[in-house]
């Protein structure tokens, strides 16, 4: 009866997942605000103009190899292998936190913080964080690695007002 109870949580658990996954829609991706340039009738740029975004899309070709590495190599080592969340990563830093006692570790992915950023907000709940792992999984279905990757260069902010790369 005992070794019933892991089968039954992992049972409902699966359920509870399906249920979720099949509720929870993937929006459409949004625009990114840029910076808008102002060039003369030769194409000499005369300024920029930025609000509080300070953004130029560029191609994922365009972004240095080293970067995206780098990138990945800090914020998911794993991102090229998995499906959107990192059950190793969550576990890690859930045993982390509850060593120190605080819930300062991250074990979102690329992906999720792409999600985070562009869908759901910071929110700091539990729902969020569910739909946020939903919503992640599914883009990992629409989208490459490389396009995901493009994105999140494109989006995430680097500091004094200069959002992507």
């Amino acid at each position: 009866m005992v070794a019933a109870i892991p089968l039954l949580l992992l049972g409902v658990g699966a359920v509870g997942f399906a249920y979720v996954y099949g509720t929870i829609d993937l929006p459409p991706i949004p625009p990114l605000r840029q910076t808008t340039y102002l060039v003369d009738r030769s194409g000499r740029p005369i300024t920029e103009l930025h609000a509080a975004v300070n953004r130029t899309i560029i191609p994922f070709r365009r972004m240095p190899l080293h970067l995206r590495q780098a990138v990945v190599a800090v914020e998911d080592k794993r991102f090229y292998s998995h499906d959107g969340v990192d059950p190793f990563a969550i576990a890690r830093a859930t045993w982390a936190d509850l060593e120190d006692g605080s819930f300062d570790q991250g074990g979102s992915t690329i992906t999720q913080q792409y999600v985070k950023t562009v869908f759901t907000g910071s929110e700091p709940s539990l729902g969020r964080k569910i739909r946020e792992g939903v919503m992640a999984i599914k883009l990992e279905h629409e989208l490459t690695k490389d396009q995901i990757l493009a994105k999140y260069l494109n989006t995430i902010y680097f500091g004094h007002g200069a959002y992507g790369v």
